[in-house]
């Protein structure tokens, strides 16, 4: 009290002693100099400790105490790998055991303020990064990936401290908004060991749909679609890659078609071509790009996809805008009728029509069609024919199509290629003829990749008249939920196309340039294999890499399956399943590491059919990410990305059900 004396009765008031005592008690209990201690200690957030923060702890809902999980143990050989001798670990008790760890009081402090941030979120991704960087700053890139199909993930480019993975995981601080699956992808501390040795990859960031290359000078300059500012920025850029023989690729440090810098948003898939006549009037020999750009102000219902022409006569500098010069037929539809994302007019293939003495483009339209242009002059096109292909891609769409004439010697056929996003999207052709104006289909459609990693397809002839392809090895169901850092996406390998003997359908077989990249081989025995003796391997100190064998049939007959496992260790493997009796080959990559996500398109097993008679051969090619399977020269192919524990890099060949001879296997190590 501030007057206390006054409460002190007359008769006392005068007592020195009496007056001593309640001034001292009064000081005592007095709070008015606590209360700026209590302010500090426990109300005020920014500055309270111990109790003080336990109490915030439990206003905004999480504790100052996490569970972390230690694998450190000892006494029992299945506690390996960790195993620690006594007094340093646990007991191990066939799972993983845990410790309570009670947190600092900065690190509870942060704690606090990221579940009060929680608390309050709207759980859009721009708010949950917000959330992550004020959760763990300066420990490096940690983002929120949406995966669709009400799937997402945080995820972590950095090895998390346990009790780090406590706070992310266990605490509670990290919303999982409603009706959503949520994940957690910590990446290891060293994931370059899933960059491709072999096949292109970005030096960094996003990559997706692969361009037609072009022979100049004798160079092939090619592109892929780019996004410099993935994964918190979107749009895609034209990203120059090389090659001495259209086989083995290097990254270009050229943005050749700028993303955002026109009025019509970012450029998409095209084609380029050389105008050795200068119909374009550019200059002899000017090189060419027809692009689908976004459209953002095409039109009068709020843009539509379109085509726009660039141009440069020096490949070595970027290309040049010269403008639109085909407007989408739908352009002008309200989006209420047709949504802008399904005013499909994209991806145009442009060549020369030597015998029409004119350009000829292939174009995915509205409804799954393709479109057939003619043109005078890359400026001014016209409408010839529509191809309906909406067989291979049922309830998705078309796009990157690719028409190329292509001989056996003694039948010619034209190819028309393009890609089918069915929910598993996938590259399909068809065979049959064209007149200069409309396509007629005798086969198809078929699948030209029978894995699930083959997509937007570019096609190319050489100067011999040769075929060639590669494409983004990926898939639209989980291409932004792969667990890459600092790169997200790869080609496949340029294979060539043939047409078989038959006429009736296309072969597509690994280019003799790829063995370029041999470093060392070694050849294994020829040996018999069973259910009971399996097949012993040369040594080889190879991680990625071809291996080629060939199986041939035991007394006249097939075992029930030869199983191949790749990538391997203790606990995972992607797995080749070789069931010759009924001529199928399955790629099985559900236990072979980090899982994508756990959508069909990645769990699923992938199912190649292919002939075999006596003997059966395989190119397989293994890359650190991927696999690619070339059965009987092309005959059958299988593609599809794995993401293997480092390190993973065991082979094992059994049988079931039978015999086989392995009549041949030889191993080019790459790296």
């Amino acid at each position: 009290m501030e007057n206390v004396l006054q409460t002190v009765q007359a008769q006392f008031a005068n007592d020195p002693s009496i007056n001593t005592i309640i001034e001292g008690f009064n000081q005592a209990v007095d709070p008015s100099e606590l209360i700026d201690l209590f302010y500090d200690q426990v109300f005020n957030p920014q500055t309270a400790t111990g109790w003080g923060l336990d109490v915030w702890g439990r206003i905004v809902g999480v504790s100052r105490v996490v569970q972390v999980q230690t694998d450190k143990y000892f006494g029992f050989q299945q506690a390996a790998p960790s195993v620690e001798t006594f007094k340093f670990g646990s007991f191990f008790t066939g799972a993983a055991s845990t410790q309570n760890y009670a947190l600092s009081d900065t690190a509870f402090r942060q704690l606090i303020f990221a579940k009060a941030l929680a608390n309050i979120s709207d759980n859009s991704v721009r708010t949950l990064n917000a959330l992550l960087m004020a959760l763990f700053p300066n420990r490096g890139r940690a983002y929120v990936k949406d995966l669709g199909a009400m799937q997402m993930a945080y995820v972590f480019e950095w090895q998390m401290t346990a009790a780090e993975q406590a706070i992310a995981i266990s605490s509670g601080v990290l919303p999982r908004p409603s009706g959503t699956q949520v994940s957690y992808q910590i990446l290891p501390p060293d994931v370059n060991y899933w960059r491709p040795a072999f096949h292109i990859s970005p030096q960094s960031e996003w990559t997706n749909d692969v361009q037609r290359p072009l022979s100049l000078s004798g160079q092939w300059c090619g592109w892929y679609l780019w996004n410099a500012d993935y994964p918190t920025g979107n749009g895609t850029a034209w990203r120059e890659i090389t090659s001495s023989d259209g086989v083995n690729w290097s990254n270009a440090d050229l943005i050749s078609i700028p993303k955002y810098q026109q009025d019509q948003g970012d450029p998409w898939t095209g084609s380029t071509v050389i105008d050795t006549n200068n119909t374009a009037g550019f200059g002899t020999g000017a090189i060419i790009a027809i692009v689908t750009m976004s459209g953002d102000s095409v039109g009068t219902a709020g843009g539509a996809q379109s085509t726009f022409l660039w141009y440069t006569t020096d490949v070595s500098q970027p290309f040049s805008y010269y403008g639109m010069v085909q407007e989408n037929p739908n352009a002008n539809v309200a989006v209420t009728s047709i949504a802008k994302a399904d005013k499909v007019f994209r991806d145009p293939s442009v060549f020369w029509d030597t015998a029409r003495s004119r350009w000829c483009m292939v174009i995915a339209q509205y409804g799954n069609k393709i479109g057939f242009y003619s043109s005078p002059d890359l400026k001014v096109w016209t409408e010839q024919s529509q191809f309906d292909a909406s067989a291979a891609a049922t309830a998705g769409v078309c796009e990157c199509p690719n028409l190329v004439q292509i001989s056996n010697g003694s039948t010619s056929v034209w190819a028309l290629i393009h890609g089918g996003n069915t929910g598993c999207a996938g590259t399909y052709y068809w065979l049959g003829t064209f007149d200069g104006t409309t396509f007629s289909a005798s086969v198809g459609p078929v699948r030209l990749d029978a894995g699930p990693d083959c997509y937007a397809s570019a096609v190319w002839q050489d100067s011999s008249g040769a075929t060639f392809t590669y494409a983004w090895a990926n898939n639209w169901a989980y291409a932004s939920a792969c667990p890459t850092s600092g790169y997200y996406g790869q080609m496949t390998l340029t294979r060539q196309l043939t047409l078989n003997a038959t006429g009736n359908a296309l072969l597509c077989s690994p280019c003799a340039a790829q063995d370029t990249n041999v470093m060392s081989t070694v050849s294994g025995s020829v040996q018999t294999i069973s259910d009971t003796v399996k097949y012993s391997w040369p040594n080889t100190t190879a991680t990625a890499y071809r291996l080629d064998i060939t199986f041939t049939q035991m007394g006249g007959a097939w075992p029930t399956v030869i199983t191949l496992s790749l990538l391997a260790n203790t606990n995972h493997s992607t797995v080749l399943l070789i069931d010759p009796a009924n001529g199928q080959i399955t790629f099985r990559r559900s236990n072979s590491g980090t899982n994508a996500n756990s959508s069909s398109q990645w769990m699923n097993d992938y199912v190649a059919k292919v002939s075999t008679g006596t003997a059966l051969s395989l190119s397989i090619f293994v890359d650190n990410s991927s696999i690619e399977v070339f059965a009987n020269n092309g005959e059958a192919v299988l593609t599809g990305l794995v993401f293997p524990p480092q390190g993973a890099a065991g082979r094992s060949l059994t049988v079931s059900g039978g015999s086989v001879v392995v009549s041949s296997l030889d191993i080019k190590g790459y790296a």
